[in-house]
């Protein structure tokens, strides 16, 4: 069995400034939130939705249920549209199609990252080698 090494006095500098190194880094401390875009109803649509900022609308039957389109667009009775403003969320747990308890705001200092986990803004997490950075793009 190997005999353990001690630290002797001059080395203690240099495992204090690794440490403290890692500990600036970040080493995983980085939160992470997931931005999906979601409707009215916390339902999760295509991100182009909330790139576009547009309005969205909806064909409805006389008790609210989503129907095709074209039952509004012919004009039939007991169909109207309604409309909604998608927009970003932050975190939050998907079930099915559907997200609860989602922010409207990332978290301080947070990663962001779409639902494929690739990067799209806030503080992005580095390694050895690189450096950290704050951006955001929506």
């Amino acid at each position: 069995m190997p005999k353990s090494r001690k630290l002797t006095p001059d080395q203690l500098p240099c495992v204090v400034a690794v440490s403290a190194a890692l500990l600036a880094s970040g080493c995983g401390s980085t939160p992470r939130d997931v931005r999906r875009c979601v409707d009215d109803k916390g339902n999760v649509v295509s991100d182009s939705l909330c790139a576009s900022g547009a309005a969205q609308y909806r064909c409805l039957d006389s008790k609210g249920k989503v129907v095709p389109d074209s039952y509004c667009a012919n004009g039939t009775r007991g169909y109207s549209r309604s409309y909604y403003t998608p927009f970003w969320t932050y975190g939050g747990l998907m079930n099915g199609n559907r997200l609860s308890g989602y922010s409207r705001t990332p978290r301080s200092g947070a990663e962001i990252v779409d639902s494929g986990g690739n990067w799209v803004g806030g503080t992005r997490r580095s390694g050895f080698g690189s450096s950290g950075g704050s951006s955001f793009s929506s």
